[in-house]
């Protein structure tokens, strides 16, 4: 592997930090001494040939130890002795620039954390890569403290030796962890120069008072190849928060107590009706706290979308761990000073959603109040992996709570977490820079104790730094240890919502105020000096093929886009990456959860996929981008310039601002699935029920059922389904920017739901299709799969016209029967009128059926004439839904016959017997003139008349006004009624039948009358 500016060449210098205790900033003094360090490393190399060890992305460890050109006078004459030049001494001591105050005082207590090689290093970074390796065996099996120490870890006899020397130096042992990695140990001041052979002397730079070493320690030669570094030896505090936190704690050279302890403890529970109310309130107006984001506004699908993940239901606790979440799905937060209990007590009282449960933990002794920085990580990491409900089952966040800004309580915050092995996310908000901040034996051996970390499942989050493309606020840098290849780098951006809290814009989080020791410069980003690109990060913004920071980023911007926090007892607008950092830990929590939800079949199949130690692996290889969905909302505008200088800008893809840019959290958690799960399978869907095509009137069931398929391997299981009537759920793979609308956002209407009974009757009438759309726990979708038409229709068709009565033209009257069309009409707007039925009722007596699932809209009827009629109607749709009767007016029937009284004729008419007439006999007349007149009431008539070869016409007049002539001549005999009319009124009227004498054939016959009334 490459390494770039590894520490065997410079030896970084941590006085030149990115400000002191008081904020000042890098001199020229300190530049020079920059350049005098590196004179002193290649003085130490020409004296014996040091080895470098390359861990993990091309990091060069610094030389632990190398020969001491002569010893010191205060060195153990008896013992051959090696300077420990990966504790060097601080450059502002070498170079005099530092004001010696004099001796700090032989007997003041002083903690020191001596860290050991790990003796396998080549080995150790073989097993890491395979454990991120899905076609190796080793993928995702993590080892256990015991198990990485046999087979990584330092010996049992190595460790003895750092203790025997100790003691016998009169040095107390004050810990040991089980992985061998750290010995604590205190001892006098007086003690420790003579171990070491150095002096320990009080100095000034700027305002700032510490001590330090004023030469590089020395140990045995015995030693040499054990020791790689010795931290404590001064109390420049190196390490500082990216945010703007009002107050920390006062750094103390020592503190009393045991190296780990417990703290106080804090837990109340949430409710996920209070966070609906919650969220309502957010739709109904802007934010509501202070005029900075709340989590709800984070949460939300206008910004990150951890509603949408957390509606699956996995957080924190999917396995029922008693009394808090699991290792797996709980959060260890490195930071310094001790919080107030009460503090987060008041973010949950303002936000009563929340759930907590929080364990503080004491480093190096007991902390001061007054920890800002780690009481706004607390509140946020909380906020995004919070269960809602009870606290045992949100994330427990554990506080490692330093007593102090020494290297060697750093260490000790560090190893104490991986070693009481209660969390495996790990997140920071406190950063050094790289070379010109962070002593070399400190990164050496929080590299070593990272290394074990992800090689035991952790998954750790650093804040990028808040000063831009400048972390020391004078050269291009980054910090660390966002900039370890084992961590995820959180950057910012920059996260403006409008009135309404929906989504405005997110740009890279650029420089605010003119103030980079402020913590206003910017998102921290560029390229670092220590790590080459490590394999997962192929696509490299870094021309050098440095290890490239950030990695992901969220809203940090604290001046323009504030989230609220709650410290020392008051609201305070905060951010910064430091807010960054706690989220995505948050996040990467609530992973684990539904990575431990799915059990152990990653991989190839069968190894566990919780938890998912080093993020960066799936985060980079293919982007993710080969997922089903891309989950990335990528920031393309914005540098991380400030006044220090030009920095980067961001771009399409990965860049040295915001890295990947911002994300859906629920579109990332299935990202990451999709990376790690071996399921290669699709969710199909199923129908049962209600049959397409067929209509039904009733609560018919429509059963919807969705089984995930695995392609070969275990199934990653349903995550749900969306259902819609006439129109695809859709399936967006992919949006620029935070909204809502569709599934992307508020991922599936069903959740974890494998079946579901719709009932038509709640759907809308017609025939409607239904579309489903089906999800597992990796993205992958079923597709638009649709079932129908599917047919309802519950509202009965409607009689649009009564039942009405007509006389049958052309109609035979057969023994006094009357030929009566009885018509009607029905509208039915859903399914169609499918059938009718039609009921008489004769002389008012009883109804009884004379149609029955007649399709036409009349009916012709034979109706004995002398009795009065009264029909009623009613139809049946397609569905079966019957309607209401529609019943007509009561009408009577006569028939006249043509010898009646009613009937008068002039002279020139015979009454004949006819075969076939009405009563066997008309009136038949062969003279022009002759006229037959009918007298009547009613408001229909008809004339019944013989027809033959021999016959002609003859006019008609009614009521006086000519209404037509009737043609009597036909082919054949036949006695017809020839002539209806419609009367406007009941009258009476007159009817007349005056022959013609047509020429040939001039017969006219009467042979009845026929009157409804």
């Amino acid at each position: 592997m490459t390494v770039v500016r590894g520490f065997a060449a410079t030896v970084p210098d941590h006085t030149a930090s990115r400000r002191g205790k008081e904020g000042d900033p890098v001199g020229p003094e300190q530049a020079r001494g920059v350049m005098r360090a590196g004179a002193f490393s290649r003085r130490a190399r020409r004296v014996v040939a040091v080895s470098t060890a390359a861990l993990c992305g091309g990091f060069a460890l610094p030389a632990a130890v190398a020969a001491a050109p002569a010893a010191s006078s205060t060195t153990s004459p008896t013992n051959a002795a090696t300077e420990a030049a990966g504790s060097q001494t601080l450059l502002a001591v070498r170079d005099h620039s530092a004001r010696d105050l004099g001796a700090y005082g032989t007997a003041n207590p002083i903690r020191l954390s001596i860290g050991l090689r790990p003796p396998h290093p080549a080995a150790e970074q073989k097993y890491l890569d395979a454990l991120q390796d899905e076609s190796s065996p080793d993928f995702h099996h993590y080892l256990s403290t015991a198990q990485w120490t046999a087979r990584f870890g330092p010996s049992a006899a190595a460790q003895q030796k750092v203790v025997a020397w100790a003691k016998a130096a009169g040095i107390t042992v004050t810990h040991l962890y089980p992985n061998r990695l750290v010995v604590d140990v205190t001892g006098t001041a007086g003690a420790v120069e003579h171990a070491l052979g150095v002096q320990i002397e009080n100095y000034r730079l700027g305002t700032q008072s510490f001590f330090a070493n004023n030469a590089n320690p020395v140990v045995p030669a015995a030693l040499a190849s054990i020791v790689g570094s010795i931290s404590g030896l001064n109390d420049r505090q190196n390490m500082h928060p990216s945010s703007p936190t009002p107050h920390e704690p006062a750094n103390r050279a020592y503190v009393a107590g045991p190296v780990v302890a417990r703290g106080p403890h804090g837990a109340a529970n949430g409710s996920r009706t209070k966070l609906r109310a919650a969220t309502s309130a957010r739709r109904a107006g802007p934010n509501i706290t202070s005029d900075a984001y709340d989590p709800t506004d984070i949460y939300s699908s206008q910004a990150y979308d951890y509603t949408a993940l957390s509606a699956l239901g996995h957080c924190c606790n999917p396995l029922g761990n008693a009394a808090s979440s699991p290792a797996q799905t709980s959060i260890a937060i490195a930071t310094f000073g001790a919080q107030d209990m009460n503090d987060i007590a008041a973010f949950h009282t303002q936000y009563p959603y929340l759930a907590y449960n929080v364990q503080e933990v004491n480093i190096d002794g007991t902390p001061e109040f007054g920890d800002t920085e780690g009481t706004m990580d607390i509140e946020w990491s909380t906020a995004t992996s919070n269960s809602f409900g009870a606290n045992a089952d949100t994330a427990k966040v554990y506080a490692y709570d330093a007593a102090n800004f020494d290297d060697s309580t750093i260490i000790d915050q560090y190893n104490a977490m991986l070693n009481d092995n209660l969390a495996r996310v790990f997140s920071t908000s406190w950063s050094c820079t790289e070379i010109t901040g962070c002593p070399a034996s400190m990164i050496t051996q929080e590299h070593a104790i990272f290394d074990e970390m992800v090689g035991q499942g952790w998954t750790l989050v650093a804040a990028s730094g808040d000063r831009g493309a400048y972390d020391d606020c004078a050269t291009k840098s980054v910090s660390y240890p966002a900039s370890d290849p084992d961590v995820v780098g959180a950057g910012g951006t920059q996260l403006t919502l409008n009135a309404d809290s929906t989504y405005n814009s997110e740009t890279a989080w650029s420089a605010g105020l003119p103030d980079c020791f402020g913590n206003d410069g910017g998102s921290g980003g560029g390229c670092s000096a220590l790590f080459s690109a490590p394999a997962y990060q192929t696509n490299e913004p870094c021309g050098s093929g440095s290890r490239a920071v950030p990695d992901l980023s969220l809203n940090a911007d604290w001046f323009n886009t504030p989230q609220n926090t709650y410290v020392e007892g008051m609201w305070y607008p905060n951010g910064g990456t430091s807010i960054v950092a706690p989220e995505l830990a948050g996040f990467f929590a609530q992973e684990n959860a539904y990575l431990l939800a799915e059990g152990s079949i990653c991989g190839s199949g069968a190894s566990a996929c919780a938890p998912m130690g080093n993020a960066n692996f799936p985060l980079y290889r293919d982007a993710l981008l080969g997922a089903p969905h891309n989950p990335f909302y990528d920031i393309t505008s914005g540098c991380n310039s400030n006044f220090i200088g030009t920095g980067y800008c961001a771009g399409t893809g990965d860049d040295l601002v915001t890295g990947w840019g911002s994300a859906n959290m629920l579109q990332l958690a299935w990202g990451f699935n999709w990376r790690l799960l071996a399921d290669a399978g699709k969710p199909t869907v199923a129908f049962s029920g209600a049959v397409p095509h067929v209509w039904y009137r009733t609560d018919e069931p429509l059963g919807i059922t969705v089984a995930d398929t695995g392609g070969g391997f275990p199934a990653s299981g349903v995550a749900g389904f969306s259902a819609a009537w006439n129109t695809d759920p859709g399936d967006p793979t992919s949006a620029a920017a935070p909204g809502s609308g569709n599934s992307f956002y508020k991922g599936p209407e069903h959740v974890n739901t494998t079946s579901e009974t719709l009932d038509l009757a709640f759907q809308l009438q017609g025939c409607n299709t239904l579309n489903v759309e089906a999800w597992d726990n990796m993205g992958y979708q079923s597709g638009d799969v649709t079932d129908g038409p599917l047919c309802f229709d519950s509202q009965a068709p409607l009689m649009s016209a009564p039942p009405s009565s007509a006389l049958v033209k052309s109609s035979s009257i057969t023994n006094g029967n009357v030929p009566v069309r009885i018509k009607w009409s029905a509208f039915d707007a859903t399914s169609g009128v499918k059938s009718y039925r039609v009921d008489e009722s004769v002389d008012g007596g009883a109804y009884t059926t004379v149609g029955r699932a007649l399709r036409a809209t009349s009916k012709v009827l034979s109706l004995p004439s002398g009795h009065s009629y009264r029909f009623r109607v009613r139809a049946t749709d397609h569905a079966g839904n019957v309607g209401r009767y529609s019943i007509g007016k009561v009408f009577h029937v006569r028939l006249f016959e043509e010898n009646k009284p009613a009937v008068a004729y002039t002279s020139g008419w015979t009454r004949v017997a006819q075969p076939g007439a009405s009563g066997g006999f008309v009136r038949e007349t062969t003279l022009a003139g002759r006229k037959a007149t009918f007298t009547f009431s009613g408001v229909q008539v008809g004339f019944v008349t013989t027809t033959s070869p021999d016959n002609g016409e003859a006019k008609i007049m009614i009521d006086g006004r000519r209404a037509g002539v009737v043609d009597t001549d036909a082919p054949d005999a036949a006695a017809q009624m020839r002539f209806v009319e419609t009367l406007p009124g009941a009258g009476p009227h007159t009817f007349v039948v005056d022959g013609l004498g047509t020429a040939g054939h001039p017969n006219v016959d009467v042979d009845a009358f026929v009157v409804i009334s």
